[in-house]
This record gives C-alpha cells, structure tokens and sequence, in this order.
C-alpha cells in the first residue's frame, strides 16, 4: 500500500489527485491538503479561457522556452473537452452530470472574439498582428470579422475596435462549476481523504518524510506533491531545504462577476495582451444549466508582490469596469455586481513553470504556470502523476524542471525594448494624453535611461530583466539580483 500526499487544493492540485487516482491500485491512498475557503484562489478568479493564440505576444514564439510552452498550451485546449467529461462521468460523479452537456455541467462556451481598437499605442498592434501570423502558420481556423457584426459588442464611439478577429476553437470553462464537479468525485472516491489545513513546511532526511501542517497536524506518505501555488516559496524557506528553486511571487489577479441587465453575451471579447498585465477581456459566466445566462466575467488585473493580498486594490477594479464599458460595452454600466475574485497567480522569477521532480526523489512540485494554470491543467495533471508513479518525464516539460537555471532568453536591447513599450503601454492604458510628440518622445527617453540605468546596477550585461521583473528589482535590487543571477 502507498500513500500519496498532496498539498493544495487549486485546479492542478484535484486534477492530479484524479489522474492519480486512475494510476494507482484500489489499497493505495490520497490525501488532499488544502484550506476548505481556498482563500487566494487564483483558480477561483480565473477566466478559464482555452486561449492558445489569443494569448500570443510579439516575441512569444522566438525562442525554444516560448515555444514549447506553446505547444503545452494548445495541447491542453485539445484535451480540455475530454478532460470534462472523464470528470463528470466519472464512476463516483452524480448520475445528473452524468446525463447533461458540458455546457450544462461546467459552463462550457466556444468562440473567442480578439478585438483591435486604438485605445492603447502600437505596441498592442504588433500583439494583435502577431496573433494573425501565428493562426496562419500553424493552421488554426479563424476569420476576420467586422466589430459591428461581434454579438453583444457595444463600445463607446470614441473607443470602438478598428478591426477584429474571430477564432472559433478557443472557448472556456466556468472554473466554479468545474472545481465543484471535481471536489464531488474526488470526496466521493473511497481512497481519496480531504484535510483543512495549509503547510508551513517539509521535514526531509535522505527523502520526504512528512509535511507538516500550520495547524500542527503531520501528514506521512511515499510520494508528495507540492501544488499549493505562489505559497511555494514560503514552504520552502521554512523547510530550510537549500534548493535550487527560483522565487515564486505573488501575481495578484482581480476579476470581476456581473449580471447584465441589458443583452447577453455568447462569445468571449478580449483584447490582445497590454503591457502590465494580459489585457482586458469579457466572458460568459454560464450558469451550470440555469435558464437566464446572463452573467459575465470581466478581467483581468495583475499586481506582483512578495506577500499575498487576499483584497485587491481598488485602481484594479476601476480600471476593469471602466476598460470592459469603455471598450467592449456601455451597458456594463447598468449591470449588477455580483462578486468580485482575488487570485494569487505563481509566478517564477523568469515567467516559466515549474513541473517536475525536485530535491528528492519522492518530493514533486508544480508551480510558476503564472495565468495559464486552469488552462494547462490537464497537461501537467498527466505529466506529474506519470512521474509520480515511477514514468519518465516527457520531454515537452525539458525546459521547466523545478532546478533549473533562471532562463534568460532575451538579450538585453530587446529586454530594454519590450519593458518600455510595455510601461508606455500601461500609461495610455489608464488614459495618458501627451501633450505633444515631443513630449511623448521626452518620456519613452527617460524611460528607457532608467531601464538602461537599472540594468547596469544590477550587472545585466548580456541578458536582459524578464519584463514582469522590473518593478521588483527596481524596489529590491540587491535581494533579487541573488535570485536572478
């Protein structure tokens, strides 16, 4: 008999705990360790959107990191539908959900809309035409569209989309409805037992032995994973592990739950991604087989930080109602707010996942997949628990072991490049009005003399700061130049 043990309770956390539970023989055991209000959740206040190409950035497919993350990703959105379904026809799933579609069980949509309009600067444009190259090299269906004809598409005048694509095999999930389906067949599996608890650190030896609980409790098992999310570092500083993993933070992530009181949204609408965060985008919240589907999901916000913020700030929710009115719908004025989510997105040092075995031989993590963990989940589900019960790792994760080192894949001219169209970018974001070209001209200048300055005191030389990095090292340069050198 073996015992299993996992800490966390997110999408890849119960992902896995069911794949598992398909490896494994009937006298083995899991255990689940995760806080029952999933505080933090970034799995609770994700989009679940399948989105491969809507995600796709200028320099996202130039390097071999990048791109096998791609091909994970549109792995995964092939694998969705079936994953749903080995989920809610599941032998220990309700006969109900057995007997519905998948848009009735999880709020199953397809059909993204990728909206180009001139709110922001060119560094949005060279994101959306990089959408468009991409479809046409690896084949994917799509067409170009009129935003007139975009169902449920309203925007004010002055902010109305220029052009517009439609790709029709990206869709998304109600990531509640699928939590709630995947806790009731795991809770139901005899071999699988639920514990309230967080873990405050690993006691190890020559191997694990146990995880030790912030309520004192002790879990003892052969095999552990670790996938409690951007909380991994923190179990590992306590753990006084000395390992080579890099830094996970906090992405802080906000969306926003409304009811629409005025038309219905069928589609999701998304910009392509901003500098600062991945855009603003508006899908169907589907209501797990209720009559009206009117609810809609607006995001997203992201904030890196070293410690968790279960709140938000209140800049982030301004800008999201004001970004999806503006740009998307007028009548989201006249909605009603439902609730607002607050997801605590794990994020690496250099933006990549962690997947794989690590430290010792029984002791597994997962971590770092950023905003794409919902989305990949299927992929990695499978690939940890193959490892876990003795498989070989696949090589479409050789670039994301949990050890290695911090990948810096862009020299540091184009890394300059990339931040200061990235900060220019968040600027017209929140409605910057040079009052001249030269005034514009004065401020990317300044801006880049800064990123220039900062580069040299931290002794990048030939690699360039990961874009999402720069406010860290520019609050606590000495600190994470450690981590990243």
């Amino acid at each position: 008999m073996a015992k299993f043990v996992i800490a966390g309770n997110g999408i890849i956390a119960l992902s896995a705990a069911l794949d598992l539970s398909k490896k494994i023989s009937k006298t083995d055991e899991i255990i689940i360790i995760g806080p029952s209000n999933q505080l933090g959740s970034a799995s609770l206040a994700a989009g679940a959107m399948l989105n491969s190409f809507a995600e796709v950035t200028e320099d996202e497919l130039k390097t071999k990191e990048s791109l096998a993350h791609f091909k994970l990703s549109q792995e995964a959105t092939k694998k969705w539908k079936n994953f749903e379904k080995s989920i809610c026809e599941n032998e220990y799933s309700s006969m109900t959900n057995k007997n519905m579609s998948a848009f009735e069980r999880s709020g199953y949509g397809k059909g993204t809309y990728v909206i180009h309009n001139s709110t922001t600067d060119d560094y949005e444009t060279a994101n959306y035409n990089s959408i468009k190259k991409a479809l046409q090299e690896f084949n994917e269906p799509f067409e170009l569209v009129k935003p007139s004809a975009i169902p449920n598409f309203q925007p004010h005048p002055q902010k109305r989309a220029l052009e517009a694509l439609y790709i029709k095999n990206e869709g998304w999930f109600n990531p509640r409805n699928i939590l709630d389906n995947l806790l009731f067949v795991l809770s139901n599996n005899p071999s699988i037992t639920f514990y309230d608890d967080t873990i405050a650190c690993v006691k190890a030896g020559k191997n694990v032995e146990m995880l030790i609980g912030n309520s004192g409790m002790t879990y003892h098992g052969d095999s552990f994973l670790i996938a409690t999310g951007a909380t991994l570092s923190k179990i590992l500083d306590n753990s006084e592990l000395d390992s080579n993993i890099q830094q996970i933070f906090y992405g802080v992530g906000v969306s926003i739950e409304v009811r629409l009181n005025d038309g219905i949204h069928t589609k999701a609408i998304r910009t392509p991604v901003r500098g600062g965060a991945c855009g603003t985008y508006t899908i169907p919240y589907f209501q797990n087989g209720k009559d009206k589907q009117d609810h809609v999901l607006i995001g997203a916000s992201n904030y890196i930080s070293t410690e968790p913020d279960y709140h938000g700030r209140l800049i982030s929710i301004h800008h999201l109602m004001h970004s999806a009115t503006n740009q998307i719908n007028m009548n989201f004025n006249d909605a009603r707010l439902v609730r607002t989510n607050v997801g605590l997105r794990p994020i690496s040092y250099d933006g990549y996942m962690l997947v794989g075995n690590a430290k010792f031989k029984n002791m597994f993590i997962v971590s770092g997949t950023k905003r794409d963990g919902f989305h990949l989940a299927p992929v990695i589900s499978e690939e940890i628990t193959g490892q876990m019960v003795g498989e070989k790792s696949s090589s479409k994760f050789r670039y994301f072991h949990p050890e290695r080192e911090p990948i810096h894949n862009l020299d540091r001219n184009r890394a300059v490049e990339l931040i200061v169209n990235s900060l220019m970018n968040e600027q017209f974001q929140h409605e910057f009005n040079p009052s001249s070209i030269k005034m514009l001209k004065q401020i990317k200048k300044s801006y880049y003399d800064e990123i220039h300055k900062l580069h040299d005191e931290i002794g990048a030389v030939d690699w360039g700061i990961p874009l999402h990095m720069v406010n860290m090292f520019k609050r606590n340069k000495v600190e994470w130049v450690k981590n990243g050198n």
